[in-house]
């Protein structure tokens, strides 16, 4: 009789069982290999690459480009690829990325705990519209990425769901003059901390969020 050096149970050791070390350590090698390898992958195409003046003037308005693009690859390389990750889906197509993505800014701006139930009954195209011309608000407001992200997320929400019927740069213009004028940002789904951190931006700091 044996004890099961995990749970203590005594068996016959006829019918006990020992590591295969050796196998458990050539598969620890391979993958750490795999490791190895996905990390380059993720490297590689992970990060967003700048977009060329040029080709940016050049991209025609309706495609809504923004001044980030992804590495794509082709379908012979993905499908070449894929099959060394196979428990995941490593690539997926452009518009099952994009189409993922959308699912993902509705669900959040339908869900969002406190100014959610005000788009309930806005249909998803002009929701989707009125999230790019908050992007384009927080753009005009922030080009450089200083503010911090909470206030970032809260202008875009602010504009897509209390003033999408207004231009981005009328809303850019009115959280501005609101934010320099201790104003009250509750219409724009705006706290005081936000506006704080959009007037230090504009005097030449950042403001916690």
């Amino acid at each position: 009789m044996i004890h099961c050096y995990i749970t203590g149970v005594q068996c016959e050791i006829k019918d006990s069982y020992v590591l295969n070390r050796r196998e458990a350590r050539d598969l620890l090698d391979r993958l750490k290999d795999r490791v190895a390898s996905l990390r380059r992958v993720l490297e590689q195409l992970s990060p967003l690459d700048d977009v060329e003046a040029r080709e940016f003037a050049m991209a025609p308005k309706h495609m809504n480009f923004s001044a980030k693009k992804h590495r794509l690859v082709c379908k012979a390389v993905a499908k070449g690829m894929a099959p060394g990750f196979p428990e995941i889906k490593l690539f997926v197509t452009f518009e099952q990325y994009r189409a993922n993505v959308r699912k993902t800014v509705l669900r959040g701006l339908r869900e969002h705990p406190s100014l959610g139930k005000e788009v309930q009954d806005v249909d998803d195209a002009a929701l989707l519209k009125a999230d790019n011309m908050g992007k384009r608000v927080l753009h005009l407001l922030d080009d450089r990425r200083a503010l911090p992200a909470k206030v970032r997320n809260a202008i875009v929400l602010g504009a897509v769901v209390r003033l999408r019927g207004q231009s981005a740069e009328e809303i850019a213009k009115l959280i501005r003059t609101t934010a320099a004028s201790n104003g009250d940002g509750e219409a724009m789904g705006l706290t005081q901390a936000h506006l704080g951190a959009v007037r230090s931006l504009t005097q030449g700091g950042v403001a916690g969020s």
